[in-house]
């Protein structure tokens, strides 16, 4: 490709790959079949070739080996070429970035041609950015494109950053001078890009995405706010009709996209850092009421724009008094700091709502310790209407050793749960799923605390139970910290001394299979639980744990219907 007069910078490479095969393959039985030929007089068998099997000879790199096996019938050649250029004419800058790849597999005569360009473009007439692609340009009617205008929110110029590192990271494996070079060409091709951009000089002290989006609001003459870029990937994003209706004001098109107005939210408006969209602000001012929600102070409001809190359903606030609604209110700005996970304030309305179908229940809770207590009565009273109260049981001296403290940096403190409360109390805590894992013989859940045994501090671990070979093992399978993320190394000690224990405490035989205690209402059901032969696991000869009594394994804990995506507990 040769650089033309356009051209403010431009960067070519390319790769050569050739694998050889052998001009002979090993005659293998299991290559071929029996057809069998059928008239009216006789059969005949024939051996049928399924497939050619081609045996790999070597594999050479270099433009020199390409020419010269170009033709070679028992040869891939493989060519790509990636072109970042860098260019300015009378109406735009742009960046392109240019993909060729021109194959021919072994015994075949004819190649394969893809071609791909990804290109930015900022237009110095219209002042507008556009962003696109075109796969497969070197065709006349077999190809496929998009263009997308001013789509700030979608980070254009990382997606060229990412586009670029990935190439060049692939390239890198056979050309390390480009490896080591990398972030020089990303942030070349970037700031060629940026400079070349008539008036960008006023915006070097912006990030990158930031000078596009203020330059082009600039030009358009928009009357900006202190906060302009907290609203830069906001959606949808205002158009230039929108300025215009609204007096080119950034804050009052903003209010009027999203159908908001009052002079409160557009003093909030001015100090939020991350505007999010207004549904989290849209369902409080559905459940709370708009003229109770505008009584409350700026910074509770500028919370709910900057949130990215999961919004519920449960939106029908009918059965709460005006006592219960402040109530609420007040564990609800829990929630917006982190304290407790929105989810579960979703899961108590639901179940305010359920429990009033059996009998009168009113929300009293308004701070973190009665909330966790209410909930837990909430979950007791439906359960004993709907769903099942366990206790698993361990014997006496496997527990004991399990939940022996242990000393490192800290006091460690295991703690085996056992019971539908435990494991209620574990999943509102760590705001996970694992009330569900108590009906699952299979499963012993300890809760790992730090600093004291009722820290908030904690991980929580799966063991699986299971018999390999006639030996009992707990082999450990999630080992995760609140919402499920992953825990800090911090934590790798204290879970490698666990597991320790964990197999010392095995070898000594000190561990007896569960039994279970399941209450429903004024029922009371019992079972001891057992090893059956999984027919999943053909690797080892192993078994998993079942209760004996199989419909247990069916019947849900008490509240153990809390929506948490992504959880795995």
């Amino acid at each position: 490709m040769e650089k033309n007069k356009n051209d403010i910078y431009k960067f070519t490479s390319n790769v050569y790959r050739v694998v050889h095969y052998k001009d002979t393959c090993k005659y293998d039985p299991s290559k071929y079949e029996d057809v069998h030929k059928n008239d009216s007089f006789d059969f005949e068998t024939i051996p049928t070739r399924i497939h050619n099997s081609w045996e790999l000879s070597s594999e050479t790199q270099g433009e020199d080996e390409y020419k010269k096996n170009y033709g070679n019938p028992l040869s891939f050649v493989y060519h790509h070429r990636f072109t970042i250029v860098v260019g300015k004419n009378e109406s735009k800058t742009y960046i392109k970035l240019f993909e060729y790849t021109r194959t021919r597999e072994q015994g075949k005569k004819y190649f394969k041609l893809r071609t791909m360009v990804n290109y930015i473009s900022f237009n110095h007439v219209t002042n507008s950015l556009y962003v696109g692609y075109i796969s497969n340009y070197h065709k006349k009617r077999k190809f496929s494109k998009r263009v997308r205008k001013n789509g700030f929110r979608e980070e254009p110029l990382s997606r060229i950053k990412s586009i670029i590192n990935s190439h060049l990271s692939g390239i890198g494996k056979q050309d390390s001078e480009i490896l080591f070079k990398k972030s020089e060409i990303i942030n070349k091709t970037i700031q060629s890009f940026l400079d070349n951009i008539p008036g960008s000089d006023n915006y070097r002290h912006l990030e990158p995405e930031e000078q596009l989006y203020r330059l082009h609001l600039d030009k358009w003459g928009v009357k900006l706010s202190n906060n302009w870029n907290a609203f830069s990937l906001s959606y949808p994003q205002p158009k230039k009709k929108d300025f215009v209706k609204n007096k080119m004001k950034y804050i009052d098109v903003i209010m009027n996209i999203h159908g908001l107005n009052g002079d409160k939210i557009k003093k909030v408006l001015h100090q939020v850092t991350r505007f999010q969209g207004t549904d989290v602000f849209r369902w409080a001012s559905n459940f709370f009421g708009k003229d109770f929600l505008m009584s409350k102070e700026p910074e509770f409001l500028k919370q709910l724009f900057e949130t990215t809190h999961y919004v519920g359903n449960y939106d029908n606030s009918d059965l709460l008094t005006k006592k219960e609604k402040e109530n609420a209110f007040m564990i609800y700005k829990l929630c917006l700091i982190g304290e407790i996970d929105v989810n579960t304030f979703y899961d108590h309305i639901r179940m305010i709502n359920r429990i009033k179908n059996f009998e009168e229940f009113k929300w009293d809770a308004d701070n973190y310790t009665k909330f966790s207590e209410e909930h837990y009565d909430l979950s007791e009273k439906l359960g004993f209407y709907t769903q099942g109260d366990f206790t698993r049981k361990y014997n006496e001296e496997f527990m004991n050793r399990v939940q022996e403290p242990m000393t490192l940096d800290f006091e460690y403190y295991p703690v085996l749960l056992s019971t539908s409360k435990e494991y209620n109390m574990e999943s509102f805590v760590q705001s996970n799923c694992v009330k569900g894992y108590i009906n699952r013989a299979e499963s012993l859940i300890i809760s790992l605390r730090r600093g004291s045994k009722d820290s908030k501090d904690r991980a929580t671990i799966e063991f699986k139970i299971c018999e390999i070979n006639g030996k009992i093992v707990l082999r450990r399978v999630q080992t995760l910290g609140r919402f499920n993320q992953r825990l800090t190394p911090e934590w790798d000690d204290s879970i490698r001394l666990l597991d320790t224990n964990i197999e010392k405490i095995t070898d000594e035989k000190l561990f007896k299979t569960p039994s279970v205690e399941l209450k429903i209402g004024n029922k009371v059901m019992e079972s001891n639980s057992v090893f059956k032969r999984s027919k999943f696991h053909g690797k080892h000869d192993e078994l998993f744990l079942i209760w004996e009594k199989e419909g247990i394994t069916n019947i849900q804990s008490r509240n153990n219907e809390v929506y948490l995506p992504n959880g795995l507990f």
